[in-house]
């Protein structure tokens, strides 16, 4: 089960037209695999913000950061935010 179950329903919701979500598993690359474009990262980087209340410095806004919910979840994890 994934770690941020918020943001897995976000990206369905959001970037999934058909709501079918079987094949975005915590690793897939969303970017990569065309689930999420250049104004869905923008998109993607204002939930984060907006729900685990931080705000993210232009550093942390790179691909690798937000290419997976695994790295999302790492990323929300460094800033002291137990996901547990």
């Amino acid at each position: 089960m994934s770690k941020l179950p918020d943001l897995k329903q976000y990206i369905t919701e959001e970037f999934i037209p058909d709501g079918n979500n079987d094949h975005l598993a915590d690793d897939l690359d969303l970017i990569a695999s065309g689930v999420i474009d250049s104004l869905g990262v923008l998109k993607l980087v204002a939930f984060i913000e907006n729900t685990y209340d931080i705000t993210l410095e232009p550093e942390e806004i790179d691909p690798e950061n937000l290419k997976s919910i695994d790295a999302v979840s790492k990323l929300v994890e460094s800033r002291g935010i137990s996901l547990a």
